[in-house]
């Protein structure tokens, strides 16, 4: 079965928003860093391949579900990403061999997408820093949970 091992919410500048591996392993935290970075390097590329309208500066980039965008055989993960209209990335790293169904990651993505929203909605955030709000980790803790 496969299970969440982190959750990233990265800027648009690629800084890192919300950093967080659901595991008590004490190596875990950096592999699933390793796999976010890696999984960052891919964002570009295939928002360009998920892009059905022609090429031109006038185009914004696609948003929304990405699906898979690195896996990695020796770490027995995969990495899926979401883009918000701000360019602001979500990603979920899963381990394990089992396939997810794509709906399953959207809906997944739909909820995480909406957590993020609201916990940068907060008056008391400042946009473009790290997401500190621990009703945002419990929402992001939920929505993982969810992931079958």
């Amino acid at each position: 079965m496969a299970s969440v091992a982190g959750a990233a919410v990265l800027g648009p500048d690629a800084s890192p928003w919300f950093l967080q591996a659901f595991t008590s392993n004490e190596d875990e935290p950096l592999r699933f860093q390793r796999a976010v970075h890696c999984a960052l390097d891919a964002v570009p590329p295939v928002q360009a391949l998920s892009s059905t309208a022609q090429p031109s500066s006038s185009t914004p980039p696609p948003t929304g579900y990405l699906g898979v965008i690195f896996a990695s055989a020796e770490d027995a993960c995969a990495v899926y990403g979401y883009v918000t209209a701000t360019s602001v990335t979500l990603m979920l790293a899963l381990e394990g061999d089992d396939d997810v169904r794509d709906a399953d990651m959207r809906a997944a993505f739909d909820r995480f997408h909406a957590a993020y929203s609201d916990a940068v909605a907060n008056p008391f955030h400042t946009l473009g820093q790290p997401i500190s709000s621990t009703k945002f980790v419990q929402r992001v803790k939920s929505v993982c949970r969810g992931v079958r």
